[in-house]
C-alpha cells in the first residue's frame, strides 16, 4: 500500500468516488526492494487514475432515429446529470423497411478488445494451420515438378497410364486412371495400389492434409478408436465412446462395461464409483467436492484399511495383536 493511502484525481465531482485497485509487479526478484515497489505502485496507480478519471458510459439512448448516422459518428447527448459527447457503437437495421430501428451509443468501444483478441487468436490458429498446409503444398509441388518431367503417358482403349517405363509390364511406378478409379502403385501395373480413389467413394492414403475436414464418423483400424461426430472437428465433439466401455461426454469420463459390478465417473467434481448390480446405482465411493457441506470429502460405503488410518496430524487408528487402538502420534498435548 502507498504511504499516502489515497491518490486524488485532478478532476473532482460532486460526489467522491473511491476504489481499491490491486496491481501486479513487473520487477525482477532482485529489484523488488521496498522503495522500488512503492515507486512502481505509485506510477501504475497514477497512470490508472489518469486513464479512468472520466466516467465511462455504455448505454442505450432512445430517440428519434437519424437514418444518416453511421458507426463511429459523434453525437451530442444532453442529460440532466451529464453533458456527453458520445459515439455510435452499433445499430439494428430492418432489411424489410430498409430503416435503422435502434441506435446504441457510448464513449468507449464495447467489447472491442475481446473481439479483436478472439479474431487475433483465430487468425494465428489459421496461420499455423496454413503454415503446415503450405509446407505440404511446397513438398508436393517440388515432387510433381521434378518427377513429371520423367513420366510417360500411355493411353489405351480403357485407361490412361502414367508410368516410368514402357512397356507397362516392366514399369515400376505407375498411375492408372480408369472407370474403376485412380490409383498409384510403386509395385508395377497390377499393384497393389497404396494410394487410390475408387468409384465406390473410398480413398486410401497414408497422409491427408486438409484445410477443412467435414465428417460424420472416424473409425480407427482394428476398432481401436471410433468417434461419432455431429459438427466440425475444429469445434470439438460432444461425445466419444469406445467399445471398451469408456465414454467421454459432458458428464466427464464414465467407465461402464457390460456385466461389470461397478460404474465409475470422473469429472471436475471428483470420482464417483457406483454399484452397477442394482437399479438404483448406489454410491460406493465418492472422493471430491461435496456441494451439501461445501468441503472436499471422501465417502465410502465400506472401507478396509490394511495397516492404519491417520486422522489429522496427531492421531492414528491402528490394528494390533490385542485389538484396535487409537494412538496419539504427535503434538504437545
Amino acid at each position: 500500500m502507498l504511504p499516502e493511502t489515497y491518490l486524488i484525481s485532478d478532476i473532482q465531482y460532486e460526489k467522491p468516488y473511491t476504489r481499491k485497485i490491486d496491481f501486479e509487479t513487473d520487477l525482477d526478484t532482485e529489484e523488488q526492494t521496498q522503495e522500488n515497489l512503492i515507486n512502481e505502485l505509485r506510477e501504475k496507480a497514477t497512470k490508472y487514475l489518469e486513464e479512468n478519471k472520466y466516467p465511462k458510459f455504455n448505454y442505450t439512448v432512445k430517440s428519434d432515429i437519424n437514418q444518416s448516422l453511421e458507426i463511429g459518428d459523434t453525437v451530442h447527448v444532453l442529460h440532466p446529470i451529464a453533458d456527453i459527447m458520445t459515439e455510435v457503437l452499433e445499430y439494428e437495421y430492418d432489411v424489410i423497411s430498409r430503416k435503422i430501428k435502434t441506435l446504441t451509443f457510448g464513449n468507449f468501444t464495447r467489447d472491442v478488445q475481446t473481439k479483436f483478441n478472439n479474431i487475433k487468436s483465430t487468425i494465428e490458429q489459421l496461420g499455423q494451420n496454413l503454415s503446415k498446409q503450405n509446407v505440404t503444398i511446397n513438398e508436393q509441388t517440388k515432387l510433381i515438378n521434378s518427377l513429371n518431367k520423367n513420366g510417360i503417358v500411355y493411353i489405351d482403349d480403357n485407361e490412361i497410364l502414367i508410368l516410368d517405363k514402357l512397356p507397362k509390364s516392366q514399369a515400376k511406378n505407375i498411375w492408372r486412371f480408369g472407370l474403376g478409379g485412380i490409383g498409384f502403385s510403386s509395385n508395377g501395373y497390377e499393384g497393389p495400389f497404396e494410394t487410390a480413389m475408387t468409384m465406390d467413394g473410398q480413398i486410401n492414403a497414408n497422409f491427408i492434409t486438409s484445410g477443412t475436414l467435414s465428417v460424420d464418423r472416424i473409425e480407427g483400424l482394428g476398432n481401436q478408436i471410433q468417434i461419432a461426430i455431429s459438427n466440425r472437428l475444429n469445434e470439438g465433439v460432444s461425445k466419444v465412446k469406445t467399445e471398451t466401455g469408456y465414454t467421454f461426454d459432458k458428464d466427464g469420463l464414465t467407465i461402464e462395461k457390460t456385466n461389470a459390478k461397478t460404474k465409475s465417473t470422473l469429472n471436475e467434481t471428483g470420482l464417483n464409483i457406483k454399484d452397477a448390480t442394482g437399479s438404483n446405482e448406489e454410491s460406493l465411493l465418492f472422493a471430491g467436492y461435496d456441494n451439501e457441506t461445501g468441503e472436499t470429502v471422501v465417502k465410502s460405503k465400506n472401507m478396509t484399511v490394511e495397516k492404519y488410518l491417520t486422522v489429522g496430524k496427531y492421531s492414528r487408528i491402528e490394528d494390533y495383536e490385542k485389538g484396535t487402538g487409537v494412538f496419539w502420534i504427535g503434538g504437545n498435548n
